[in-house]
């Protein structure tokens, strides 16, 4: 081979990699359709948003099963992001010590179980790949194969304590969103921090109950002060309240739990009937505990839950009189807050209602019912409605990218409930 077949070789590889890298999302996605039940959080904590202080112990656990069963090769890799969740400028190097790439090495089998799967897992942090430096990452897992096919991308933060981030829950200025809307003030204290122009270095990011999909990005300060940036926007860092999230319990399968109307075993499968839900949009705050949109993967019948769970039918049902103009869907942590097809509902006109049948693996569920119509944005308010009572929890995160620095930092987080509102402003 001469040197011109061995460029245009390299040539070929770099444009099939730009090629590949091209099919990546920056969000939470599935590009598997028989990938299921995809946790990413912190290790014991199913219901956290996936967070690792940097330099600090703790450590992220990935699980998911493959419904198409056998052993497929998958391999694993992180992806350095900016606060934008543009990928950042640094190299591996800089972002990370250990390999750039590697193989998932932990699997199993399902063990007696209708569906046949096979569960994977990674513990991150390892011996073969850590993070050095904070913000946004993306973690990739693909196909080693011709093409390195995506599987799944994950979002995970790497967050420092050099900054102090200070909320506080407010009664919304609008008159009209008092009993529908979560207003917040934030202060951002960097004491003992060089900043040349605070204002423009800092920018805050609020997630409301752990969803990217309606955060609040990259505010920056309406003034500075001393050793403070004030965030005290009129109408502007404002969340829907939404009401406390439907849930329902297949954790065991040998009794109802709660909101089950019955299950029913064939000699193929478990089907589950849930009670038939209402739209909610007009009626009266209730509250109640939930899991703020998120979900648990569990079982109370049989001793591993990985592997000794079933995947069953569950069958979802919302009772209204007219059919809405747009399409509704089952929406949550359950879809990655996104509009998934087979979450999509069917108008019943003979019964009055919408009807979506999803296989899901044992365990805990919050949802929403949500409405579209260009089915690409959602509303939930339509047919959940909006209490400002609601218990939300918000997420606040503290970017800074130091004058010259090449990346953002992410310099600070807390977390505030709802339930901290103050009368007053």
């Amino acid at each position: 081979m001469n040197k011109i077949q061995v460029f245009i070789l390299l040539i070929g590889l770099l444009l099939s990699k730009n090629i590949v890298h091209a099919q990546w999302s920056n969000v939470d996605t599935i590009y598997v359709p028989e990938i299921k039940s995809v946790r990413f959080h912190p290790f014991n904590d199913q219901l956290s948003i996936p967070i690792l202080p940097l330099g600090g112990a703790g450590a992220l656990s990935l699980s998911f099963d493959d419904m198409r069963g056998g052993f497929i090769d998958l391999k694993y890799q992180i992806i350095h992001c900016n606060a934008d969740w543009e990928r950042s400028e640094m190299t591996f190097m800089e972002y990370a010590s250990g390999f750039e790439e590697e193989r998932l090495r932990n699997f199993e089998y399902s063990i007696n179980t209708y569906e046949d799967y096979t569960h994977y897992g990674l513990v991150f942090p390892n011996q073969d790949l850590n993070v050095i430096i904070s913000g946004n990452f993306l973690l990739h897992v693909y196909q080693d194969d011709a093409y390195n096919t995506p599987v799944l991308t994950r979002r995970f933060l790497v967050t420092e304590s050099e900054l102090k981030i200070i909320p506080q829950m407010r009664i919304t200025s609008d008159a009209g969103k008092y009993r529908t809307h979560q207003e917040m003030d934030v202060i951002i204290n960097f004491k003992n921090q060089r900043l040349v122009n605070p204002i423009n270095e800092i920018s805050l990011t609020i997630l409301q109950n752990n969803r990217w999909d309606s955060a609040i990005h990259q505010y920056k300060a309406q003034s500075a002060r001393a050793e403070d940036l004030v965030y005290n926007y009129i109408d502007k860092l404002v969340f829907p309240a939404g009401k406390p999230f439907r849930n329902f319990d297949i954790r065991s399968l040998q009794r109802r739990t709660v909101n089950i109307k019955s299950i029913e075993q064939f000699a193929d499968g478990i089907d589950i009937h849930i009670i038939p839900d209402k739209d909610r949009s007009s009626i009266n705050f209730i509250n109640y505990p939930d899991a703020r949109g998120g979900f648990v993967i569990e079982n109370q019948d049989r001793p591993v839950t990985a592997t000794q769970s079933e995947y069953v039918l569950v069958h979802f049902t919302l009772a209204t009189e007219k059919q809405q103009s747009g399409d509704v869907y089952v929406c949550g942590r359950l879809t990655d807050w996104q509009l998934r097809a087979p979450f999509k509902m069917t108008y019943d006109d003979k019964s009055k209602a919408y009807k979506v049948s999803v296989m899901l693996k044992q365990g805990y569920y919050d949802y929403y019912y949500v409405h579209t119509k260009d089915g690409k944005t959602f509303d939930h308010s339509l047919l959940e409605g909006n209490w400002s009572e609601t218990d939300n929890e918000y997420l606040l995160l503290a970017y800074w990218r130091p004058f010259g620095s090449r990346y953002d930092r992410l310099a600070a987080s807390t977390i505030i409930k709802a339930s901290s509102i103050s009368t007053s402003r």
